[in-house]
C-alpha cells in the first residue's frame, strides 16, 4: 500500500462518524487480530470482521470515510457507522504507517505514542518516532526486585488512596483467570462446572458495575454521549466501557477454554454466563435508558455458539463430547416448568442436535414436558406456539422427519 494517504486525516475524519465508546470497542478488536482476508484496492481496503451473526464484509474509503460500508445489523438497522469499520481504519492506519502490531501512528493514536512533524513532497507523512512513556515504565517495573516492587505499590497507594479498589478488581481478575485455567476447573463435569459458574458470575457482574461512570453532561468533552440520549434534561449519562472490558475478558477467558482436551467448563460457563445477562442486562437497559450493554451481552451468544460448534466437531469422534451434549438436553428441558418456558432455549438446543439421534432425545424429553407440546392448553400466547411450531418444523425437515 502507498504511504500517501492522510493518516491523520482518516482518523479524525473516523471520529466525526463512530461514537468513542464504540471506536473504542474497534480498536479492542483489531489489537485482538479480529481484522481478517484484508485487501487493499486503493482507495478502498476491504476486509471480513467477526460478529455477533456471522462475519460481516467491511470497506473503509481511505479518502472519504462516510462512503465507508458494513453489512453488519447495527449498520443496517441504526444506518450508522460500527465498530467493524473502526477495526479495519486502526488496521489500515498501522498497516500504511508500517507500525508493529503495538505501535502506534503518529498523530493518530488514542494514546499518543509520538508525533507527526511534517510531510515529504509526495505528501508522505514524516514522523518522529519516541518510545512511548508506558513502555519505558514498564521496562523499569520488569527490572525491579519484587521487595522493591511492592515498596514502589506501597508508595503509590499513599501517595492514591482511591487506586486501592483498582488494584483489587486487577489482582481479583488475574487470581479468576488463573482458576479458570487450573485443571481443577477446566476438568469439571456439567453439573459441578454449573455450580461453580452460577457461584462465581455475580462476582465479575459487581466488578463491571463498579466501574460503570456516570457522566458529567456538563462538560463539553461529551458530546458525544449527550448524542447518544434523546432527553438531555432528565437522562443520567454512563460510560460503561470499562466495566464491559471486564466482562468482554471473561468471555474470551471462557471461550479459550474450550479445546478438545477439555470442553465442557468453558461451555457451560459460556451458557450460564449468557443466561444470567439476559436478565441483567434488560434490568440496567432500562434503568438507563442505553442500548449498549444489550449490544455487549450479546457478544455472548457469538461466544456460546462458537463454544457448542466446537463441541458440534469434537462429539464426531468423542464419546466425552457425545455424552456432553446428551446431558445438556436434558439438563435444558428441566429447567423449563412449563412449554411456555421452551422458547428461551431454542436456539441454543440448535447447537446441542447435530444428528438424528439427538433430535430424538430431545423429542423424548419434550413429550415428557408435554405430551402435545404444539396443541398444548398450557400455551396462552399463540405468538409462543407459532414460534415453536416454526422452530419444531424446520428442526423435524433438517432430519427429514
Amino acid at each position: 500500500m502507498q504511504e500517501s494517504h492522510n493518516f491523520k486525516a482518516l482518523l479524525t475524519e473516523m471520529e466525526q462518524y463512530i461514537e468513542d465508546y464504540i471506536i473504542d470497542r474497534g480498536l479492542a478488536y483489531y489489537e485482538q487480530g479480529l481484522v481478517k482476508d484484508v485487501q487493499i484496492k486503493e482507495p478502498w481496503v476491504h476486509a471480513t470482521v467477526p460478529g455477533n451473526y456471522g462475519n460481516y464484509k467491511v470497506k473503509i474509503h481511505l479518502t472519504d470515510f462516510s462512503k465507508s460500508q458494513c453489512n453488519c445489523p447495527y449498520d443496517d438497522y441504526y444506518d450508522d457507522y460500527c465498530k467493524h469499520m473502526a477495526a479495519v481504519v486502526y488496521y489500515a492506519v498501522r498497516t500504511c504507517a508500517g507500525q508493529p502490531d503495538d505501535g502506534e501512528l503518529a498523530g493518530v493514536s488514542r494514546t499518543g505514542a509520538a508525533h507527526v512533524v511534517g510531510a515529504d513532497d509526495t505528501g508522505t507523512i514524516i514522523q518522529q518516532s519516541n518510545q512511548q512513556p508506558e513502555k519505558i515504565l514498564l521496562k523499569r517495573l520488569k527490572n525491579m526486585e519484587n521487595d522493591d516492587l511492592l515498596a514502589t505499590i506501597t508508595r503509590l497507594i499513599e501517595i492514591k488512596p482511591d487506586i486501592q479498589e483498582t488494584l483489587r478488581l486487577i489482582l481479583n481478575e488475574r487470581e479468576r483467570t488463573a482458576d479458570l485455567h487450573s485443571d481443577r476447573v477446566s476438568r469439571m463435569e456439567l453439573y459441578s462446572s454449573l455450580a461453580y459458574h452460577q457461584k462465581r458470575f455475580p462476582a465479575v457482574l459487581k466488578e463491571c458495575e463498579f466501574l460503570f461512570t456516570e457522566i458529567d453532561p456538563a462538560d463539553e468533552d461529551n458530546y458525544r454521549y449527550r448524542y447518544r440520549y434523546n432527553d438531555y434534561d432528565d437522562t443520567t449519562m454512563w460510560d460503561f466501557t470499562e466495566g464491559l472490558e471486564i466482562l468482554n475478558r471473561y468471555g474470551q477467558e471462557l471461550l479459550q477454554m474450550v479445546t478438545a482436551e477439555h470442553f465442557i467448563s468453558g461451555t457451560v460457563g459460556l451458557l450460564v454466563t449468557m443466561r444470567a445477562l439476559a436478565e441483567w442486562s434488560v434490568k440496567y437497559s432500562e434503568e438507563y435508558s442505553d442500548n449498549e450493554l444489550e449490544e455487549s451481552c450479546l457478544e455472548f451468544k457469538s461466544y456460546l455458539s462458537e463454544a457448542l460448534g466446537r463441541v458440534r466437531n469434537y462429539q464426531i469422534n468423542d464419546t466425552v463430547a457425545q455424552t456432553f451434549l446428551l446431558e445438556l438436553i436434558d439438563w435444558i428441558i428441566l429447567q423449563c416448568n412449563t412449554i411456555d418456558d421452551l422458547p428461551a432455549w431454542t436456539s441454543i438446543l440448535n447447537y446441542c442436535i447435530p444428528e438424528l439421534r439427538y433430535f430424538q432425545h430431545l423429542k423424548e424429553w419434550i413429550t415428557r414436558l408435554d405430551k402435545n407440546f404444539l396443541r398444548s392448553t398450557h400455551l396462552h400466547d399463540e405468538w409462543v406456539r407459532q414460534a415453536l411450531a416454526s422452530w419444531w418444523v424446520d428442526l423435524c425437515l433438517s432430519f427429514d422427519q
